[in-house]
Parts: structure tokens; C-alpha cells; sequence
């Protein structure tokens, strides 16, 4: 049942939550309130996997305009 949490540590919850928060520019009370799958938009995995993707596009977009 929560198979995706296998392997994780506090510290890779941490970095998750600060990833999230740099991206989303969320307050801690917004945070709070997430669940952390990845079911749906109320998962802090799904914001931190989202902001990833971003980033991801934008390294892949900025490649050629350097």
C-alpha cells in the first residue's frame, strides 16, 4: 500500500517539501494539508514529480539559447 515510500528517508521528505515550496511558492499551512502520494493534486509527490518535469523542460528548452 505505500510501496512509494520504500527507501525514503526524513531527509529526502525534507528536500522534497523544500522542492515543492521553491516551485510553488506555497505558505507552510498549504504544505500542511497535502497527503504525500502521488494519487492526485493533493499529493506532495505529485507537486514534487510535477516540479521536476518543469525543470526538466526548461534544462531541455534553454539547451540551444546559451
Amino acid at each position: 500500500m505505500f510501496g512509494f515510500l520504500e527507501g525514503w528517508s526524513v531527509d529526502n521528505l525534507k528536500a522534497m517539501i523544500v522542492s515543492v515550496v521553491r516551485y510553488t511558492h506555497w505558505p507552510p499551512e498549504t504544505i500542511d494539508k497535502l497527503y504525500i502520494d502521488d494519487l492526485d493534486h493533493h499529493g506532495l509527490l505529485y507537486w514534487y514529480n510535477d516540479a521536476k518535469e518543469q525543470e526538466k523542460l526548461a534544462k531541455e528548452t534553454n539547451v540551444g539559447n546559451n
